[in-house]
């Protein structure tokens, strides 16, 4: 049969007595030895490092134990876990990572409603500014013209000022 190796040492991590503070590491310090055959030991090792645990291999009985297994044909690697602190810091990191993620989703969608809204507003402002039925009719526009401008017959280049938006 198949064994998940990195969900069955998931369920033995509660377990597993480690270092609280990352001050305390120690050199010599493993908490899971991995007794396999060879041609599946590395398979086993990347199950291990997904499942969080560390390549524990600078060990001074790692060496007598791979003796060991090789008159069996089999492999050995050693694994130790994260300090408490430190997984209670990975923890707080991956929390503040899916806030950070929910919050920009909000601020997105937030942006992308006033983005609508301003596209919907100019179009109403557009359809208001140039609709024949809203505008004063040319024959009453144009003798104002021609009051405030040159004399009729004389004019070059007529100018329409159209107030912006900050200007009074």
């Amino acid at each position: 049969g198949y064994c998940d190796i990195g969900e069955y040492t998931d369920h033995l991590r509660p377990y597993i007595k480690r270092r609280e503070k990352e001050e305390e590491k120690q050199k010599d310090q493993v908490q899971c030895i991995c007794v396999e055959l060879q041609e599946r030991l590395e398979d086993t090792r990347d199950e291990l490092y997904s499942a969080g645990y560390y390549n524990a291999d600078h060990d001074r009985s790692l060496e007598g134990l791979r003796h060991l297994a090789r008159k069996l044909e089999y492999g050995v690697a050693l694994f130790s876990l994260p300090s408490e602190e430190k997984e209670h810091r990975k923890l707080l990191e991956g929390q503040r990572a899916i806030e950070r993620r929910q919050r920009l989703n909000r601020e997105d969608e937030a942006k992308a409603c006033r983005e609508e809204e301003e596209e919907r507003r100019r179009g109403v402002m557009y359809e208001m500014l140039f609709d024949p039925l809203l505008s004063i009719p040319e024959c009453n526009a144009l003798p104002v013209v021609c009051d405030v401008g040159a004399t009729r017959g004389e004019e070059d280049l007529l100018l329409v000022w159209l107030r912006g938006n900050s200007e009074e």
